[in-house]
């Protein structure tokens, strides 16, 4: 598979190297005394050049973001069905919870959600996940039953299955709202940032850039900010920490009314969306005790929303 990213890239590779990331594809290549990092992006290769442009642009406008690499050739480039990138390798060090960190990474999306487009000018994708059937929710929810009861972890899954059913009636509701929407990368978690000495954070995995309500790139940072980084706290934010990211973010994002309002709601349905997804899809993170404890943070959090408010 890399011998032909030798050849779309014009690397000079004596052998295949290994993948660096256990659940993708990501390749670190050594150039010219330089170091890259070679994976896939989205496609097809018209997705991929709306996604570069967006990164490009927060670049050039001095944000620390990954944007793909000039080269000779084109960059992205498309292989058969797969789009593949070359960003610069960003050294430094993982994320570890601490409060200098955890404010950094709050100013860090705040900075981009204010220089970022609010008009889609980039033709990114606009998230549209508001017709979560009810019967494929349900099978998530037997399924995740299933892995608690097989390994013992207590789930109250009754509560958690009439909470589910309650969020996904207001799926209407939440699409009809005019919330503030900016392009965004969406995926921003603390395994996507790399700090440097003085705790200043780096995204490296812009990929997964969509056109959405700004609160809910929120929503996705209080729910999954720790979620499979073994540096990171084995929870969600507690309440020190997420004041401690909002203060960060708040510095340059001026929440509004009505976002304040319907941010429960929002949190919610990212918690339908993308957090019973995994619970359901990530079977071996059931055998991870790490990965069991943010779990359970996770299903608490739906108890004491109160505490985690955009005040």
């Amino acid at each position: 598979m890399f011998v032909s990213m030798e050849k779309v890239f014009l690397f000079d590779v004596t052998e295949e190297p290994k993948s660096i990331y256990p659940f993708a594809p990501v390749y670190k290549v050594e150039q010219g005394g330089e170091s890259y990092i070679v994976k896939h992006t989205v496609s097809p290769i018209e997705e991929a050049m709306k996604v570069a442009n967006f990164v490009g642009r927060l670049n050039k406008l001095g944000v620390p973001i990954v944007a793909p690499v000039p080269m000779s050739v084109d960059n992205p480039q498309q292989v058969d069905e797969t789009v593949w990138v070359v960003y610069p390798f960003i050294k430094g060090k993982s994320y570890t919870g601490k409060d200098e960190e955890i404010y950094e990474a709050g100013k860090l999306l705040g900075r981009i959600h204010s220089l970022s487009s609010k008009n889609n000018e980039e033709g990114l994708d606009i998230y549209d996940e508001f017709e979560l059937e009810k019967n494929e929710i349900m099978e998530n929810l037997e399924t995740i039953g299933g892995y608690a009861e097989e390994r013992g972890i207590p789930l109250d899954e009754g509560h958690l299955s009439e909470q589910m059913l309650r969020i996904i009636e207001q799926q209407e509701t939440l699409k009809a709202l005019e919330l503030p929407s900016v392009a965004t990368p969406y995926d921003y978690k603390a395994d996507n940032l790399i700090y440097n000495d003085s705790a200043k954070p780096y995204l490296i995995d812009p990929d997964n850039a969509v056109f959405l309500p700004r609160i809910y790139d929120l929503a996705l940072a209080l729910l999954l900010f720790h979620n499979a980084l073994d540096t990171a706290p084995d929870r969600i934010f507690d309440i020190n920490q997420w004041s401690l990211f909002k203060k960060g973010y708040f510095e340059f994002v001026e929440i509004t009314d009505i976002e304040r309002t319907h941010w429960q709601d929002v949190v919610k349905h990212i918690f339908l969306d993308e957090v019973i997804w995994l619970m359901a899809d990530f079977e071996e993170g059931w055998d991870d005790q790490r990965q069991v404890n943010f779990f359970n943070s996770l299903l608490s959090l739906l108890n004491d929303m109160e505490s985690y408010d955009l005040k």
